[in-house]
């Protein structure tokens, strides 16, 4: 799901001077030659500036491309805030079952469920559980849930925070999506939250002329705000799993939500529906296209966390989403038909 670009009918300035580099396949372990050969073939055929993070969770072969480069995590970062939430469920500080109330300030002018059917509303005079909004941050993407979350849990820093506490560097949360958008269309500050509403953003935003858009843009994009390494993303994803980042209940129940995440492309978009695939995609336009998560392989064959990150201002939201799918497709045969190294 498109985190800005909806925004007022806004328009992706094609002045974004993007500084990623080209890609530079770090060099295989000796037992993934046929993997190592087989991304080559794919980005070799797309030309994309991309990050890919691929290992074998049982096993622990991995193959990286660009895997100490940080890259815009999109809305892949809602991953760490949902594991910050769950950890504070697993340390009783708080319950899924808590409700809490969502505040016209909460209300986006896009990207967000909630706020297609409250808005219009002075007080939305609804109350929903944490644990819904949960499930509408990871399976829809609500950028409104995002944030009611992240204001119940201690904002982004405490989200960066728990991802340090589990060793993990290359994965940094700055902003709530509210301040990204900020950044992302150039306004020089939102009211304050009391006296802040989607009509008065949609308005506020409209009026922002074209060249400083595209100015804040170029910074947006130049910025190390709210970036990750594929590599620190497989670790995120490695923490959860294995058990370190949360309990087996917490665990599982994040995955299971995941599961349903509606995007039908990326990871899942050449694997066929009888494959399990627990998910995060990320979008800013057609420049940031992402997705990370688990695959469950069949027949006792185990677990690939993945991680495809791409910030191109070259190829189409299409091209980068099939080559997503290819990258998954690719790690997908190989660890299921390729017997493991001795």
């Amino acid at each position: 799901m498109s985190v800005v670009l909806a925004v007022v009918g806004l328009v992706v300035v094609p002045a974004i001077g993007l500084t990623v580099p080209g890609a530079a396949i770090a060099q295989a372990p000796p037992q993934l030659p046929r993997l190592d050969a087989e991304i080559r073939r794919l980005l070799d055929s797309s030309g994309a500036s991309v990050g890919i993070g691929i290992r074998h969770l049982e096993s622990g072969r991995e193959l990286f491309v660009n895997g100490d480069q940080a890259f815009m995590m999109g809305s892949t970062f809602k991953l760490a805030v949902a594991a910050h939430l769950l950890a504070l469920v697993d340390a009783g500080t708080e319950r899924l079952g808590r409700t809490v109330p969502l505040l016209a300030a909460d209300l986006f002018p896009s990207g967000s469920q909630l706020s297609v059917q409250y808005r219009g509303r002075a007080d939305p005079a609804a109350e929903l559980t944490l644990q819904r909004y949960l499930e509408l941050m990871l399976i829809v993407s609500d950028n409104a849930a995002t944030d009611v979350i992240l204001r119940t849990v201690g904002g982004p820093a405490a989200v960066t925070a728990r991802v340090r506490s589990l060793g993990i560097t290359g994965l940094r949360v700055d902003r709530t999506v509210m301040e990204i958008y900020r950044d992302y269309v150039g306004l020089e500050s939102l009211p304050p939250f009391d006296r802040r509403n989607v009509d008065t953003l949609t308005k506020m935003m409209a009026a922002i002329p074209p060249e400083r858009l595209a100015a804040a843009q170029r910074a947006y994009h130049a910025s190390e705000k709210d970036r990750a390494t594929p590599r620190a993303m497989l670790q995120l994803l490695g923490a959860i799993w294995g058990g370190r980042a949360l309990s087996s209940e917490s665990r599982d129940l994040l995955f299971s939500i995941m599961r349903r995440e509606e995007t039908r492309t990326r990871i899942r978009g050449m694997l066929g529906p009888g494959i399990a695939v627990a998910n995060k995609t990320g979008t800013y336009g057609t420049v940031v296209v992402n997705d990370v998560g688990i695959v469950y392989l069949p027949a006792g064959a185990g677990h690939l966390a993945l991680a495809v990150f791409n910030e191109d201002l070259r190829s189409s939201e299409a091209a980068k989403e099939r080559l997503i799918a290819g990258v998954a497709r690719a790690a997908y045969d190989f660890f299921v038909f390729t017997a493991p190294a001795p």
